[in-house]
C-alpha cells in the first residue's frame, strides 16, 4: 500500500510447517488457540492455565531452531516476555503446563 509505514515481507505470511500439528495437539488438550502471527505465533487460553503466548518454529534437520535475519524485533519480544519457543507438540504442551 502506498505510503504505508508497515512493511510486510513475503516470508511473514508463511506458517511454520510444524504449526498445524502443534495447534491440533494444544486444542486436543482443551486449550483455545488463536493464530495471531505477530509478535509471536499463538495466543493460547485454558481456564486453569490462563493466557499464554507461544512462538512456533520448524526445526532444522539437526533439530535446532531455524533463525532468520529479519527476526530481531521478535526475538527481543520473546526475551522481554519469556515467551516459549516450541518446535514440537510435546514442547508446546510442556510449556503450557499440560504435561510434565
Amino acid at each position: 500500500q502506498k505510503g504505508s509505514a508497515v512493511s510486510i515481507k513475503r516470508w511473514d505470511a508463511r506458517r511454520d510447517l510444524s504449526q498445524p500439528g502443534i495447534v491440533q495437539a494444544i486444542e486436543a488438550a482443551g486449550f483455545q488457540v488463536w493464530i495471531i502471527g505477530w509478535p509471536v505465533d499463538l495466543l493460547v487460553w485454558r481456564a486453569d492455565k490462563g493466557v499464554k503466548l507461544l512462538e512456533v518454529k520448524t526445526p532444522t534437520k539437526s533439530g535446532k531452531r531455524r533463525v532468520r535475519s529479519d527476526q530481531q524485533a521478535q526475538d527481543a519480544f520473546i526475551a522481554l516476555t519469556g515467551t516459549p519457543v516450541v518446535k514440537t507438540s510435546e514442547e508446546a504442551l510442556r510449556a503450557l503446563g499440560a504435561i510434565t
